[in-house]
This record gives structure tokens, sequence and C-alpha cells, in this order.
């Protein structure tokens, strides 16, 4: 191995731990840093903004490892190794990135719901003779044949997640609320817009590693194009990035079977030249034989 490919493997393998240290430090600062974006920027065109520079800035070192795979591969020195490490760099890369949006989406359902309980608490307090003919229909878009309200404010990037890493809990109750189906009850529905923001909206750390392991299944299923489906991206940026790397993907799965290819015609060519070359050497081995002879 070559001083230059020696140093491209090297800074490829600095890339992918820089996404493995990404996506586990984002269980600790992305929830607090999740909360300040949506009281700073709000749900309108700057947090698109917000998820576009996210999504440029992981993504970034990773286009330029896959430009300078098919760089060498277009100037003749392939390297299977290198593509590997690029293909294992891009899977870590969007497992940081799928586990960044899965949390701050999952928070966004949480805060949501939270607002959503205080207005119909707020709305529930009010005199039911004094509802207007829309307030009416508002409440009764929420309100279950079982008496109870569903009130899915769902936010989340991705659906079919083993477990949710934010949930609604308060003192009134021992229990969490599913956030993926919210069906609450008006005490249900009273208590948590009673309590504070920061203590209904409950963390789960613990919950955090194991949505690092999904999003890495999820990752290996898309760039691999299995897709079994189990998990599915259900946000415009989800989608987007799914696009993205299976795109890559692809193009480094072709890169690699192009190397594999070239090296072993390069190969076969240099088999046939040092067996012409041993023939050659026989034929003028046999003539300068003959000549001693005569």
């Amino acid at each position: 191995m070559g001083y230059a490919e020696s140093k491209g493997t090297i800074w490829i393998l600095i890339v992918a731990a820089v996404y493995v240290a990404v996506g586990i430090t984002s269980l600790w600062w992305l929830p607090p840093l999740s909360e300040t974006l949506h009281h700073v920027i709000g749900e309108g065109p700057l947090r698109v903004l917000w998820y576009a520079i996210l999504g440029i800035v992981l993504v970034s070192p990773i286009l330029i490892v896959v430009g300078l795979q098919i760089y060498a591969f277009r100037k003749g020195s392939p390297s299977i190794l290198r593509i590997i490490l690029a293909y294992l760099a891009t899977l870590l890369c969007f497992t940081s990135f799928y586990t960044i949006v899965s949390i701050d989406g999952e928070w966004h359902t949480a805060e949501a719901t939270y607002e959503l309980c205080s207005e119909v608490a707020q709305h529930l307090e009010q005199d039911t003779d004094h509802w207007d003919e829309g307030h009416d229909h508002w409440i009764a878009g929420f309100l279950q044949p079982d008496g109870t309200y569903e009130l899915n404010s769902n936010r989340d990037a991705f659906a079919g997640m083993r477990s949710r890493v934010f949930h609604l809990h308060t003192e009134a109750f021992s229990y969490e609320i599913d956030l993926a189906d919210p069906q609450l009850t008006t005490e249900e529905i009273r208590a948590i817009a009673d309590a504070d923001e920061h203590d209904a909206v409950t963390y789960h750390m613990e919950h955090g590693i194991t949505r690092i392991i999904d999003m890495l299944y999820f990752s290996v299923a898309t760039i691999s194009t299995l897709g079994y489906g189990d998990i599915r991206p259900t946000s415009n940026v989800a989608v987007a990035a799914v696009v993205i790397e299976v795109l890559l993907g692809l193009s480094l799965a072709l890169l690699g079977v192009g190397v594999l290819f070239s090296t072993r015609q390069s190969r076969l060519e240099a088999r046939e030249d040092q067996l012409e070359s041993e023939l050659q050497s026989e034929r003028e081995e046999q003539e300068t034989f003959e000549d001693s002879w005569d």
C-alpha cells in the first residue's frame, strides 16, 4: 500500500470515527438543542434550513470520499479496501443522520402533543353553552366513540421504531402515554396541561441506545437496497436522506464491482505477459542450443 493510499485510508477511517461519535453523543446534546431550536426558529422555513445545513455538514465528507474513489478509479489506481471503507463510512454517516432526525422528530411530537393538550384543556374548561359551531366541530374531531380524545400530533421522522425516546408523564398518573397513538381521557389531558412542559415531556436515554441500533439496522437495509419495510421514513427530510444513501450505496457497489473486474483483468494480462515472456525465453534458449550444435 502506497503513501497516498495509506493517507486516503486513514482519512476515511477518521471520517467514520467522527460519524460514530456524532451519533452517540447526539443522545446528550440533541434534546436541549431541539428545544432551543423550537423556541427560536419554530416550524417554518427556518427549520427546513436547519435540516438542510445539518445534512450538508454530515453528507459533504461522504460525497468527497465517494468522489475521490471515482477519481482514483478513472486514473487507474483503484483500491478495493478504500471502497469498502468508504461504504462503511457512508453507512455510519446516515446512521448518525437518521438518529439525529428521528430523536428530533419525536421531541417535536411530544412537544406538539403537550401544546395540543393545553389547548384542548383550555377549551374544555369553557362553558359548552358558549361554544360556537366551529369550536364544536374542532373538539368533535378529536373525540372518539369511547369518550377519549385522539390527540395525534405526529412529527416523527420514522415509523416502526421499537421504542420511543420521549413520552408524556405527570405526577397525576404513574404510567407514560404512548405518543405513537395517544388516546387520552379528559383527566389525562387536564393533568398534562397543568404540568410544566419540562416535567411533562420525559426523555429516556436508555431508549436512545436502542434508537442507534435501530437506525444502524435501517441504514444497512437501505444502503444494501434490501428495504424490509418494518422501519420506514415518514418525513420529507428522512425520505430525501434515504434517496441519497441509496444512490451513494449503489455508486460505491458498482465502483467496487468495476474495481474487482479491473483488478482481475490486470492480473490476467500480467499472467499472459509472463507466459509470453517465458515462451519467448524458451524459444531463444532453443535457438541458442541449435546454433551451438551447428
